[in-house]
Formats: C-alpha cells, structure tokens, sequence
C-alpha cells in the first residue's frame, strides 16, 4: 500500500490513478474498472447533495470541537472485527421490521488518512441516526472484499437483501464533506430518544 495524500491505494492501482489523470484515457480506464471490480454491479455511486444552513455540517469543526460535543452527542460507532461478527449484524438486521441503514467505515490500522477520519466517523454517528461501522480490512477481509474495497479509507452505505450486504453508495477518501454529505443523503439527525448502535447491540447479547 501507499498513501497519497487522503487515500491509501494498493501499489498495483496506481496505474489505474494515472490512467483517470489522463483525461485521453478517462473512458477507458472507467470502463475498464467497472469490468474488474467485484460486484461492481451492486454498487451504485450516489452524488452528494449540498449540505445547506439546515445541516449539521460537521466537516467545518475541528478535532477538539467534534470532540467538545461528545458529551451530548456520544459516539454510536462499533468496532466489527471479523466476517463472522458481519455476517451475525447482518442476520440481524435483516430480521428487523423496516429496512436498516448502515454506514461502514472500512480502514486499516496502518492507514494514516483512516486514523485522520476516526474521530469524524465517531462524531456522525453520533448525531446521524443510522448503524455505524468500523471495519478493518486486514480482520474483515471477505467483507472488504465483497464490498468491492479499492482504496483506503472507504465510507460504505450498505443493506442487508437477500442473504448478502448491498452497497447502495460510497465515499472514497479523507474527505469530510464528502463523507457528511453521503451520511445527510441517507440519514437524518439523530433524536434524543434514537436508539443507538451500541443499545442495539447490547440488548441482542442479553438475549
């Protein structure tokens, strides 16, 4: 892996950045991605709606501001640390009564720009409503692998259907406004009363 400025790409992919820098190429380098990539097919790239005055706009605050507002918006993010544990969320959810939105923040612990986006991945879950996720590539490899992971870090919007995770949007790269603007597209502010990721998951171990 290397990492160049946000992202951390494999060393093999950097033919693949060079060939979308060449606007000659463009095309063809997107046509060719869209053949390697694994399911491919299943993942559709939503464009980021303008986060307005109505929006909570996190990506303006800084690490010592997002952290102040711990308090009254805790983090709600969950460390999953195998497939298996994924795969059991998964089973879980799909057994809700309405269809539930997950937002997985697929990292590693040697990614510099994956531990930059940390503390902002916490401070949306806390105010977004929503299951968030932190997901290493090296302990979830299938799961990074069927969610098609080419670069680092990745901000996956994904849900259970059929036996299998959907990722229905994406976010590639340490970009904050970025990753805010796909949480508000599919999320909204969390309310007081919200369950959290956290409750959830404590409640289905007292089972």
């Amino acid at each position: 892996m290397i990492c160049i400025g946000p992202v951390c790409v494999p060393i093999w992919q950097l033919g693949i950045v060079g060939a979308f820098l060449l606007k000659p190429l463009k095309d063809f380098a997107t046509y060719a991605y869209s053949r390697c990539c694994k399911h491919r097919a299943h993942s559709a790239h939503t464009g980021a709606q303008g986060l307005n005055a109505e929006n909570v706009q996190l990506f303006r605050m800084t690490d010592a501001a997002l952290k102040s507002t711990g308090g009254e918006h805790p983090s709600q993010a969950v460390s999953v640390h195998s497939d298996s544990e994924l795969a059991a969320l998964r089973t879980r959810l799909s057994n809700g009564p309405k269809r539930q939105i997950v937002f997985a923040d697929f990292g590693a612990t040697w990614c510099q720009p994956c531990k930059a986006m940390s503390p902002f991945f916490e401070a949306l879950s806390g105010f977004y409503e929503g299951t968030f996720l932190k997901m290493d590539v090296d302990e979830c490899p299938d799961s990074a692998d069927d969610a098609a992971i080419q670069a680092l870090p990745t901000l996956c919007v994904m849900v259970p259907s059929e036996g299998k995770w959907e990722v229905i949007a994406r976010a590639v790269g340490a970009n904050r406004r970025d990753w805010e603007n796909l949480v508000a597209t599919h999320s909204m502010p969390r309310q007081a009363d919200s369950r959290s990721s956290n409750e959830y998951n404590e409640s289905e171990k007292d089972k």
